[in-house]
């Protein structure tokens, strides 16, 4: 078992300090059945603390600023990573495939901390270049459309982005439009093991 206290005591007091008074912590699956309720009963400043297990979800924000973590943020041990694992290999629409989205103005408030992030597929979406809109599939683990998120102490690994007819782009995760202010704040994150895979267009970024 692996510890890291002083980050995590650091995280702890930044969460304290930050959060407003009305704000709570909501468990998963103990007050919501799912990562996606948590999410949807959550308001601004809001934690929703994710326990141990498999969550096969393909998880929104909905430009909420909230943390959704898992236990690691609690005692720091780093097997909670590997055992909190978001797997978006079901998705309800083929081609909304990404595991986690930023896509409704999110910003740095609004943070994923401490989860194996899986089995990603990507999403379909257009990226622009010199004026011509381009049809692509982009963001395995990770789909951010202008907007921002904070990506803090996850696993984004064995995310796959393939497309017989279209660009590919980010096989673990992606910040779209180019050149707009989507950003992807990342800190201590393993990313490995995706990958993208096209017959037709161009391919940027495993």
């Amino acid at each position: 078992m692996r510890r890291k206290p002083c980050m995590t005591f650091a995280l702890l007091v930044v969460l304290i300090v930050t959060i407003p008074v009305s704000a709570s912590v909501i468990t998963v699956p103990g007050d919501q059945p799912t990562i996606q309720a948590g999410i949807n009963a959550a308001v601004d400043g809001d934690i929703l603390l994710v326990a141990d297990g498999a969550y096969y979800e393909n998880i929104n924000f909905n430009g909420k600023a909230i943390t959704v973590a898992s236990y690691f943020i609690v005692d720091g041990d780093t097997t909670h990573i590997n055992n909190t694992i978001i797997d978006g290999s079901k998705p309800s629409h083929a081609d909304s495939g990404s595991v986690v989205f930023f896509v409704s103005g999110e910003d740095t408030t609004s943070v994923l901390c401490g989860f194996t992030i899986t089995g990603g597929t990507g999403t379909e979406t257009t990226e622009a270049a010199n004026g011509i809109i381009t049809p692509c599939r982009a963001g395995g683990g990770v789909f951010c459309y202008d907007a921002v998120a904070r990506i803090i102490n996850n696993k984004i690994i064995n995310n796959t982005v393939n497309s017989l007819d279209k660009e590919v782009l980010g096989g673990g995760l992606i910040a779209l439009p180019f050149g707009s202010n989507a950003l992807i704040v990342l800190k201590d994150n393993q990313i490995s093991r995706n990958t993208i895979k096209t017959t037709t267009g161009a391919a940027f970024g495993g």
